[in-house]
C-alpha cells in the first residue's frame, strides 16, 4: 500500500517475469528494489513495502506437479 495523498492509500504492485531465474534469485532481486525504494528518492515517502515470489499463478497446476502427477 502507498499512501500518496490525504486519505489515499493505494496498493502498487509490480510483477516482473525472471526467465530462467531461480526463486532464491528472485528473492534477492526483490530485495535489492525493496532496499531502493527504502533509502533511495522514495526514502520520505515511509512507504510500507511487502514482495513475494510464486512459483507459478497456475496453482492447481503446479501443486500436481510438485505431487509428481503429470498434467
Amino acid at each position: 500500500m502507498v499512501n500518496l495523498s490525504p486519505g489515499g492509500i493505494r496498493p502498487v504492485v509490480f510483477l516482473v517475469a525472471l526467465d530462467g531465474s531461480s526463486q532464491a534469485e528472485a528473492r534477492v532481486y526483490l530485495r535489492s528494489i525493496e532496499q531502493r525504494l527504502r533509502e533511495g528518492d522514495f526514502a520520505s515517502l515511509h512507504l510500507s513495502i511487502t514482495s513475494s515470489v510464486v512459483a507459478s499463478t497456475d496453482v492447481v497446476h503446479t501443486l500436481l506437479m510438485r505431487a509428481g502427477i503429470p498434467c
